[in-house]
C-alpha cells in the first residue's frame, strides 16, 4: 500500500461520517469504530489491561506518520496476516461488524496465520530465516531493540539489492534499489524530471529520517498537539508537517 500498488476501481471516503472515529467501551467490550486511527493508542484508551496492550501494540506499527493517518478497522480489513491489529483480533476473538443498506453483519476473526513485523520463516534453506512481513524494513538496524539485543554482533541482517520493482505491459520496468545513483537512472530512462524530483524528495527523507524519525524511536510518543508544535519550531519539522 505504501508503493501505491493497489488500484482499486473505487474509493469511498468516509472520514466524515458521523461517530466512526469514536472509541467505547460496553461492559467486556471495546468498540472501534471504522475511522479511528493507530495514533488514538498511543495512550491507554481504558483503565484495564487491555488499553494497556493496544497501547503497547501500537509502537510496533509501521512509524509515526503512517500510524496518524491509517486507521485500526483499515488494517484489519486489509486482513495482512502480518499485521498486528490482526494478531490482536484473532488472539481476542474479536468481531468485526460490517455494515451496509443491506444491513449488518458479523464475522468472527479466526485466522490461522500469527506475525508481526519480527516474524521470520524459515522458507528456503535451513538456518535461513526470512521477515515476509514486509520488502522494506525502515532503519531496522537503527531500532533501539536491535542495539540493546546486541543483534548487530551476533546476526548477519542481509538486505536485497532491488526494493521495489513494477512491472508495465510494454515489457518495461521501474526499478528501484538501495543504490540511490543507479534508482535515479532507472527513473530517468521514463523521465528525468521525475529522478530530479526524487532526488531532492531523498535529501529532504534522508534528512527528516535522521533527525527526526530515529530520534522519535527512543522516546515515549508524544500527543499529536505537542509534538506538531515541537515540529513547528524548526524548518525542517514544518516540511514534514506540510508533506
Amino acid at each position: 500500500m505504501a508503493f501505491r500498488l493497489a488500484k482499486p476501481a473505487h474509493l469511498v471516503d468516509i472520514n466524515e461520517v458521523e461517530g466512526l472515529d469514536k472509541i467505547t467501551s460496553a461492559g467486556k467490550q471495546l468498540h472501534i469504530g471504522a475511522c479511528v486511527r493507530h495514533a488514538a493508542f498511543h495512550k491507554a484508551v481504558t483503565d484495564n489491561p487491555l488499553g494497556n496492550l493496544l497501547s503497547l501494540v501500537v509502537r510496533h506499527i509501521a512509524h509515526y506518520p503512517i500510524r496518524l493517518r491509517g486507521t485500526f478497522c483499515g488494517s484489519v480489513a486489509h486482513a495482512d496476516p502480518a499485521s498486528e491489529w490482526c494478531l490482536v483480533a484473532a488472539t481476542l476473538d474479536a468481531t468485526i461488524v460490517a455494515q451496509s443498506t443491506r444491513g449488518t453483519r458479523e464475522i468472527l476473526s479466526l485466522i490461522h496465520i500469527y506475525g508481526g513485523g519480527l516474524c521470520t520463516r524459515e522458507v528456503t534453506l535451513p538456518g535461513f530465516y526470512h521477515n515476509l512481513h514486509s520488502i522494506n524494513h525502515f532503519h531496522i538496524s537503527e531500532t533501539p531493540w536491535f542495539k540493546d539485543l546486541e543483534l548487530g554482533e551476533r546476526v548477519t541482517y542481509i538486505t536485497p539489492r532491488y526494493e521495489f520493482g513494477q512491472a508495465h505491459s510494454d515489457g518495461s520496468a521501474l526499478v528501484l534499489g538501495r543504490d540511490l545513483n543507479e534508482s535515479l537512472a532507472n527513473i530517468a530512462r521514463f523521465s528525468k524530471k521525475d529522478a530530479a524530483t526524487f532526488r531532492e524528495w531523498n535529501i529532504k527523507a534522508e534528512k527528516i529520517t535522521r533527525e527526526i524519525f530515529l530520534p522519535e524511536r527512543y522516546a515515549e510518543p508524544l500527543p499529536q498537539a505537542e509534538r506538531e508544535a515541537l515540529l513547528n519550531r524548526t524548518v525542517l519539522g514544518l516540511s514534514l508537517i506540510h508533506i
